[in-house]
This record gives structure tokens, sequence and C-alpha cells, in this order.
């Protein structure tokens, strides 16, 4: 199903309030911003720009919006701390339209060509985002000249469009500036306490097993310029409190509730006493569901709480009033053609008004000053005494209404779409909550129904508003009761959907309650996720259907969790980072129960696979191992922060300040430098009697910096070192000149020659590194022994599943991995290890001796003829374990003497007769040669690109490779987990080398600036 045809709300108990912006969004003085002015001048500069001189079409619009925000997340379960991050970013949506108003290049289902979307630098240099946004934008224009050919060239062939609106509003410019917020700081500590006290709120709760309390806040200021004129800074803040409990009825039916709590700040979110009222509420409504009866399906009379009933009308009446909605072939269109007609009762009325903050001292999640394409934002009248007035408009025009009224919005990375703010229903026909039960009674005994229903709280909904499906809504309640006519106490009840077509449901409403309820919440559709808020009383409905929801089959925990009764398949668990051992206990006993159910699965669908194959299985399906024990200390990050920040920022801008590379910096089109820092411990105990505590650390610092050839192909260098401890890792001096270096091979690139169309096949040497990359790809994935299918005969999966005791290399090549060894030629291995994941020691496995395999490497999962683990069961972060590479050796026997490779090369060229061969000094990915050399007889070296190596297999490392260097070079890896190859520098006899079909892109349609 298409994003536009879906609408999903969920739910949020309180609203966002914009910081400093006045709730009328009247302009407020200008204040100077370098980010701000930044992104003005590059715009102008763009405009003045693109499309002059050339035949190229002139944008008629650019848009630049940034947002920029620091953030803070922490999350606990079980009365601990799992998961704590604070963050800075800066994000930048790029908008560039060409053609007119009338008809440019977002027509039709090509709305999104007109965006791009970016990464800026989290400081104010002034250069580097300037260069960020130029290279943003010409990647904007390629697209939207892209999409503008193509809608030119549907417009030729399709029929007449029912709504031949055009595609862009004609606005006024707005200039608003107001101060960015300060990045967000609070006692961070002091809500730990308290996340862990709520969360620990539900332990005297047995049947609710999982409980889930998150706190996110955000200082963000948007920044939006365009060339209209258009200049905003409009900051604001948000807090937020989310807490989920779940629990699961003795048939199988998942249960959950969801508190939440918002305010514009951290310091205005409720205090703990308020929340903890609200959690035990919680806690012993979610207690009862369980032993509810189910509900059946229903048609019949039925009250909305306000909070429902604003679901309902956000459901079923919004969306279906979105601007956006109304034109296009494949949307539903149910109001299009109702505008001055009546759509609901009479005594009804709707607006949407993002302009007010607050309601009844509620905050409103819906609020903003500007949207997301600069518009003021608007009160917007859409239905009086129940006639349909307008639409909500983005600068998206349709037949009835030709411009905006400021509700163009969107989640960054997503094109603004006519969406909804503060949606508000008011009734003129209300009565207060005793005598619209009555009415509810009268109703369901005048339809000889036993009972009406109450939809007391809500969760979540969505809505359908495609041709191509049905006009439909759902709304998920979360507390529904059944009330009785002969007087019988209220009936809770589980599993009920509210399911209808609009036009239906909307007629049927008799009267609303006199108090109106806010609900607050996330709204996903085709703009993306945008916080919104609806406003309604409770509403009586004649006629409403329900039907039951979906319901899961597994059953509730086997063992109670610890502290109330003590007496091959697997999960992963967030376990507490705090040293809590109860809550560790809690969050082990939930991922046991969860692991074991799932085992039991397991175990039932193996028992029929069985069934159905005479062969039997080759291999038992787990080994045993001896227990170990060993608890080494804590590992945790040593690196010096502030230098290697200091290191990668220089790094990234060497291209326009190092003079041996600066006159090449208008040919540099990105520059990305970047540092990682790992230390993971891990714990593992057994009922083997196993229990280990070890850790590793890993660091890595990375250049990628790209340009294009003269015919348009994309170019990059991309590498960086990695080492298991900071000091390991290259000097200062080193990493700036492995910088420079690429640069001048960057530029090498670019004037380099593309490799002759004639298919090469021939003699190729391989230098250490790009050895290393051929091997990883082609050798070790294939001695990672994995289980076989079921019901085969195979050994294990792979390449060499059949090669056992075959040759796999040539005869001077013997392989090995050896994860005890820890440094090699003075240079730390990141993948040395001494116990593996599964507890077992590291084994050294000769795996290749002169050229034949003899082993595999083998986890706790055995093959045929491998009955035990060798130490090789590793698994990478929320990952089960399997059979991986520590430190894989590759040594020859034969050794040629590294300079010797290159006369032997050189030596068959001659031979050959052939006028050149080729030597790979580095690998791209895909087995692409990244730095190639085409070498003369004589010695003399030409760089070449565009190149790809065909038929490089298994059959090559077997038969190809005639000699092998004295040269090993080291690489580490860290993806997906620790792990070490060392090879040397390999001579293939017959490699062939064809022109790679690599897309030849425009040229940057303007110059970088100065």
């Amino acid at each position: 199903m298409s994003l536009k045809s879906i609408c999903t709300l969920l739910a949020i108990a309180s609203a966002v309030a914009p910081a400093v912006v006045s709730a009328s969004g009247a302009p407020s003085t200008p204040q100077p911003s370098a980010l701000l002015d930044t992104m003005h001048t590059e715009l102008n500069r763009a405009m003045d720009s693109l499309g002059k001189g050339d035949q190229q079409p002139h944008p008629y619009f650019i848009s630049y919006e940034v947002a920029d925000a620091s953030s803070l997340n922490l999350v606990a379960q079980y009365g601990a701390i799992v998961t704590t991050s604070q963050g800075h970013r800066r994000v930048a949506d790029v908008q560039v339209r060409i053609g007119s108003p009338a008809l440019d290049n977002t027509h039709g289902d090509h709305r999104t060509s007109a965006l791009t979307t970016i990464n800026l630098p989290l400081t104010d240099d002034k250069e580097a985002i300037a260069r960020s946004l130029w290279f943003a934008t010409n990647r904007g224009y390629g697209k939207a000249l892209d999409g503008y050919l193509k809608v030119k060239t549907e417009t030729q062939v399709r029929a007449k469009e029912e709504d031949a609106s055009p595609d862009f509003s004609v606005e006024k410019s707005t200039d608003s500036e107001t101060k960015a917020v300060a990045p967000l700081a609070t006692d961070i500590e002091a809500w730990k306490t308290r996340l862990r006290d709520i969360s620990a709120s539900f332990k005297p709760y047995r049947n609710i097993f999982f409980n889930y309390v998150a706190l996110t806040a955000s200082n963000e200021t948007d920044y939006f310029t365009s060339s209209e004129g258009t200049r905003i800074a409009n900051p604001y803040t948000t807090a937020r409190l989310v807490v989920v409990a779940r629990a699961r009825a003795d048939d199988g039916m998942d249960l959950f509730r969801v508190e939440t709590f918002e305010a514009d700040t951290l310091d205005h979110l409720p205090d703990q006493k308020a929340v903890l009222e609200k959690l035990t509420a919680l806690a012993k409504n979610l207690e009862a569901l369980r032993t509810a009866p189910v509900t059946q399906p229903f048609n019949g009379p039925a009250i909305l709480s306000g909070r429902a009933s604003a679901v309902f009308f956000h459901e079923v009446l919004g969306h279906r009033l979105e601007g956006q909605r109304q034109r296009g072939d494949e949307e539903g269109q149910t109001f299009t053609k109702s505008l001055g007609k009546p759509i609901l009762p009479d005594f009804l009325s709707v607006v949407d008004d993002p302009t007010i903050a607050a309601l009844h001292g509620t905050p409103l999640n819906g609020h903003y000053s500007y949207d997301d394409e600069g518009q003021p934002a608007q009160r917007v009248e859409l239905i009086q005494d129940g006639v349909l007035k307008t639409f909500l408009m983005s600068r998206l025009p349709i037949a009835s209404v030709s411009t905006s009224n400021g509700h163009g919005r969107a989640q960054t990375g997503r094109m603004p779409a006519g969406r909804q703010g503060n949606l508000i229903v008011s009734s003129t026909k209300s009565v207060n909550d005793v005598e619209l039960r009555k009415m509810l009674v009268e109703e369901a005994k005048k339809q000889g129904k036993p009972y009406g229903l109450f939809f007391e709280d809500i969760s979540s909904g969505f809505a359908v508003t495609t041709r191509r499906s049905p006009q439909a809504f759902q709304v998920i309640p979360l507390v529904v009761y059944r009330v009785y006519v002969d007087g019988r106490p209220d009936e809770l009840v589980r599993g009920v959907s509210i399911v209808g077509t609009p036009q239906a449901a909307l007629n049927r409403i008799l009267a609303t309650g006199d108090r109106q309820e806010i609900f607050n919440g996330e709204c996903g559709a085709e703009s993306g996720s945008v916080p919104v808020s609806a406003v309604a009383p409770a509403m009586l409905v004649s006629e409403i259907e329900t039907q039951r929801q979906a319901q899961g089959t597994t059953r509730p925990p086997i063992l109670p969790p610890p502290g109330m009764d003590e007496g091959g398949e697997g999960t992963v668990q967030v376990a507490p980072m705090d040293q809590n051992p109860e809550a560790m206990r809690y969050a082990l006993w939930f991922a046991t129960d969860e692991a074991y159910k799932a085992a039991l699965n397991a175990y039932s669908r193996k028992q029929a696979d069985l069934k159905r194959f005479e062969t039997p299985p080759t291999a038992d399906d787990f080994s045993p191992a001896k227990p170990v024990t060993k608890i080494d200390p804590l590992v945790k990050l040593d690196v010096d922060r502030e230098d290697w920040k200091q290191r990668v920022i220089e790094a990234s801008g060497l291209y326009g300040t190092d003079a041996r590379v600066k006159e090449f910096a208008q040919q540099i089109q990105y520059s990305n430098s970047s540092f990682r820092g790992l230390a993971v411990n891990r714990y593992l105990v057994n009922t083997d009697g196993t229990a280990i505590r070890r850790g590793y650390t890993a660091y890595s610092a990375g250049i990628s910096v790209g340009t294009q050839a003269p015919d348009g192909t994309r170019l990059s260098r991309d590498n960086g070192p990695v080492a298991a401890q900071a000091k390991d890792l290259e000097t200062a001096a080193v990493f700036k000149q492995r910088v420079i270096d690429d640069l001048l091979s960057l530029r090498a690139l670019q004037n380099a020659p593309i490799v002759m169309a004639e298919d090469y096949h021939g003699p190729v040497l391989f230098s250490g590194d790009a050895s290393t990359d051929v091997l990883n790809r082609l050798f070790v994935p294939n001695i990672e022994a994995d289980k076989p299918d079921t019901g085969t005969m195979a050994r294990t999966q792979g390449a060499f599943s059949s090669s056992w005791k075959q040759r796999v290399l040539p005869d001077f090549l013997d392989v090995k991995d050896d994860p005890a060894m820890k440094t090699f030629h003075g240079k730390s291995l990141i993948g040395s290890y001494d116990i593996d994941d599964e507890g077992v020691p590291a084994q050294t496995v000769q795996v290749v001796s002169k050229g034949i395999l003899q082993n595999y490497l083998i986890d706790r999962e055995p093959v045929k003829d491998f009955p035990e683990s060798n130490g090789h069961g590793r698994a990478a972060l929320g990952r089960r374990a399997e059979s991986h590479s520590g430190v894989m050796i590759f040594t020859p026997t034969k050794v040629t003497p590294a300079a010797g490779m290159e006369k032997k090369i050189l030596s068959m060229a001659k031979e050959q007769n052939r006028p050149f061969v080729y030597i790979a000094e580095t690998m791209g990915g895909e087995l692409t040669p990244r730095l190639l050399y085409r070498v003369t007889p004589d010695g003399k070296r030409e760089l070449v690109r565009g190149a790809v190596f065909d038929e490089l297999d298994q059959r090559s490392l077997r038969s190809d490779i005639i000699a092998a260097g004295d040269d090993p070079y080291i690489q580490n890896s860290l993806a997906p987990l620790p792990q070490t190859t060392i090879a040397p520098s390999l001579l293939f006899g017959d490699i062939a080398v064809k022109r790679a079909q690599n897309e030849q892109q425009k040229l940057p349609y303007y110059g970088p600036p100065q």
C-alpha cells in the first residue's frame, strides 16, 4: 500500500509548546544567525548560477530548511536504566523546482524530485555549511531536471487531468527571525532516578510482564529561507515522558496501556506523584483487562469519550479534508465536491488552528507558528454548522483553493503536504455526562440492544483515502465498557476495533458532551510523522460498527517473574545498564520465557520437517563443551576525544587548506572524516557451568572524499586505520598524510584514462591491501561452517561445502585462523580473543595445508565430520553466535620477494607479448578495483579507472594464483564484528578486466563557493 493511502495516529497525552515564539505567530525582532545568513547567501548564489549560460532551465524556486536540534533520550525497564543518549544534529532539506508554478518537476507522482536531504556541520563554519548546501543543491537540481523532463513527456501522452491546478502556489514572503534556543541542559542523574522509580512501580503487578519508560527532550531551532525572500528562524522545545505496560490474557491476547506526559520543557512535566498516581490506575486497569471477556462484533449505539471522539474525527474526517487528497488519480476525494454542502450534523463545527499553543491549560501538540513551507500558521474554519467551507492547504493548489493556509507540514526528509495541526470540534447540541449516558441507554432500548458501548480510552487509528482500497477507517480502543440497559454494572471488555466508512459514520452523531478533551499524538502519512492534536467532546452515535482485533496465540509467561514465586532458539533483550540485580533478573526472566517459547515452536517445526525427509540429519544440533570460568577486568574507552575531534575536523577540510592539494579544492564535491570508539563487555553464563566476563575495545578513523571525472563518473577514496587500542592508530601526522595521499590519488583518478573497451584476459598483481579484500570476500565466508538445510546431505553451506580434503588454493599457500595471536609485526590485531561467545576456548585451526582444505571454523552447531566446536562461535552485537573467523593468516610456503612480484608480472608480459598488464593497489565494493595501474613491460605505470574484474571467483583462487609475496598486509575490520585478515600480495595468471558500466552523471551545474 502506498504511503499516501494510509495515516497512522499514535497516542501522546500532552503537547509541544514552542519556546520564545508567540502563540499568534506574529513576526518577532530579527536576530543575527550565522547559519541562516549562510543559507541565504548560498541560496542566492545558486539562483544566480543555475541555468545561466547553457541549455539547462533556470530554477524558478529554491528553498533551504534546516532543523538544528539537541536531544536527550533515557529509557528504563524493570527499575533500571537500559538506554541513555544525547545528541546534536543539523539536517537540511533542499527543495528545487524547475519549470513554472503552473507545471514543474513535482507534478503528479514526481513530488519527491524536488527534495534532497543532507546532514550539515554542527558548528557555524560558514565555508563548510556553504559547501554542504552547494553539494546538496547540485544533486537536487539534477533530480529536479530529471523529474521535469519526465513530467513534460508524460503530459504529452496522458489524458487531460480532472484537476488541472498549478503545482505550486504564489505566496508572500515572510521575515521572522528569533534567537536560537539554547542547547538542551538538565540534571540527567535526577531524571534517571525518576525513571527507575517509575519503571519499578509496576513490580506489584505480577501479570504486567513488560514495561518501558522513555524520556525524550529536544531543543530545536528550524531555519527556513527561499528564493522568494522568506527568512525564518523558529525555535521550540519539547519534552515527553512515555510509559508503556504490557500484559497477556490466558487466551494469548496481547494487551497494553500507554500513558504519555508532555510539556514544552523537562521542568514543566508533571511531578512524580502525579505520574505515579496515573500509572497506578493504568496498572490496575491492565490487570482487569486480562480477565475481561472478549467482545463480539457489534453494530449499535455507543458513546466515544472526548479523547476517543478526537481520534475518530482525526481519522474519519481530518485526513479527508487535507488539500492534496482532493486531486490526483489515486485519491478517493470523499469530500472534494462537497464544498458548501452539509457533511456533518448542523450542531457541529470544526476548525484547525495551529496558532493555539494550549487549550484549557493543556499544551497542544499540533501548535506551530510557521509551516514547513515558510508560511504563517492560520486558523482554518473547515466546517461551520455542519457545512464544509474549505480544506487544509499546503502550497499545492487544488481546483477550489488556490493558496496555502499554512498547513504544509513534513517530517525532515519528506516533501510537505497539507496536514492537520490542532483539529478542534465544537458542538451546539451538548449535554452533561449523565444525560449523555441516559441517551445511550434509551437509544439501545429503542434498537432492541441489550447494551451500548462506551469507549473510554484510545491508542491509535488509521485511515485509507485512496481509490484502489475501500474508503475505510479503523480506530483501536484500549478501554471499552458495555453499558447495559437493564441497569447492570458496566462491564469491561477487550479485543475491540472500531471500523467503518466515513460518510456513514459522520451522519450518525446524535449529540455530544459538554466538555472538550484533548488527544495529542504523532500522525504518520505521506509527508512523514508530524505532531498533531485533536480536540472534541464526548459523542453519542446511533450506530457504530466494531470487530474483533487480531489475537495472538503466544501463552502468558510460563515461569513467574523473579521475586514473585521462587521455586537452539533465542531472543535479544536490552539489559539494564545499572548495577541492579533485581532489574537484571527481571530482564533475563522475560527474555528466557520468550526464548523458551520460541524454542518450543522451532522444535515442533523441526520434528515436522524431519518427517518429510528420508535422509536423517548429518550431525547433532548442538555440541557439548567443558565449563569455563574466567572473569576479565572491565574494559572502557581510553582515547583523547578532543584530540581526535580536532583531527577529523582538520582532515575533512584539508582539501581547501593544505598547499599540496589546495589547487584541486574546487573539484572536491564532498569531504568527510570520522572517528569511532567501541568498548564491549560480554557476559556469558550457561547450564554447562560456564561463567565468563570478557571485553574488547576497537577504534577506527576514516576519511571519505569524492569528485567526478570529466565524463561524469563518480570517483571516491574511502579508508582509514582500525586498531584494538587508540594508541595503535595512526599519529596525527600519519593520518594527515593519509588524507593528503587520498586527495592526490583522487586527483590522479580524475585525470586518468578510462580502461580500454576491449576485455583483457591475463596476469593481474594484487597488492596485500587488495588481496585481503579478495580473500575476505571469496574465501573467508566459505570456511565459516553454517549448518546445511534440513533434509540435505551437504556438509555445510557456501562455495566450499563439498571441498573438504580438496584443493581450494595453490599448493604453496597455507591458511590458519589463530584467535590467540594478539600482535603481528608489532601491530595489534582486532580479531584476537581467548574465549568465543559460546564459552569455548579459542583454538588455532589449520584451515588449509598446501592448498588443501583441512578444516572449517566451527561453532557449537556441528556439521558432518566436525562434531565439536573449535572455538569460533562469535556473535555480533544483538545477534546469536555463529561461526566466524578471528585472525585469519595466509602464509605462502614458496615466497617471492615483494620487489620480485612486479618483476615477475612484467616478465610474463614480455613472454606473452602483451603491451601491458595490471596491478591492483586497492579495492572497492563488489571486488571493483579502486586504484588500478596499467603497466607496460618496461615498468611504466599508468593509473586507469572504470574497470571491473570478471571471473574472479573461487575457481580463480584454486587455479590462477601463481605467486605470493613476502609482504603480509594486516587488515583489521569492525563489521559485523572484530576480525583480522593477514595476506601477502598475490599474482593471478589469468583474470578478466572489463570496462564497468558506470553511470556518467552530469558534472556540477555550478561551482562550489569560493
